[in-house]
């Protein structure tokens, strides 16, 4: 990844995470920061562990980290940007059941002119189901 967009992805992250803290709370640990928003526990970028630090923990660290922080969660989720906590955590999360993903932090659209074909689809979220599958994309 290049440094721009390594400062890019830093920036978007950053956004998403101030959303949190703004009605949340966070608190830093040795292994990075926790952040949780109790008026929506259920959204998963306004709770959980950022920036995480911890290569040499396994899943159930994780799980009783998060454990510690929230009093009823629903889901876990962590983001770590640190090379050596991705490579040898990933594994242990991925053998333990979690799903892990990479993201680019930033997509970019364009409505095509009428001449232009389209190469994209906008999908309206305004059902239970489309929610669902918005906030798994999330």
């Amino acid at each position: 990844m290049s440094v721009q967009l390594a400062a890019l992805a830093d920036e978007v992250f950053g956004a998403a995470a101030a959303q949190s803290r703004a009605g949340g709370k966070s608190i830093r640990r040795h292994f990075g920061e926790i952040v949780w928003h109790e008026t929506y526990p259920d959204l998963l970028f306004l709770n959980g562990v950022e920036d995480l630090v911890a290569p040499t923990w396994n899943a159930a660290d994780l799980e009783q980290v998060l454990r510690d922080a929230f009093p009823q969660p629903t889901a876990f989720r962590a983001t770590s940007r640190d090379p050596a906590t991705i490579a040898a955590l990933s594994p242990r999360m991925t053998a333990a059941g979690y799903s892990i993903e990479t993201r680019v932090a930033m997509v970019q659209v364009f409505i095509p002119e009428p001449s232009q074909p389209s190469t994209f689809t906008i999908i309206p979220v305004d059902d239970p189901e489309a929610w669902l599958g918005f906030e798994a994309l999330i």
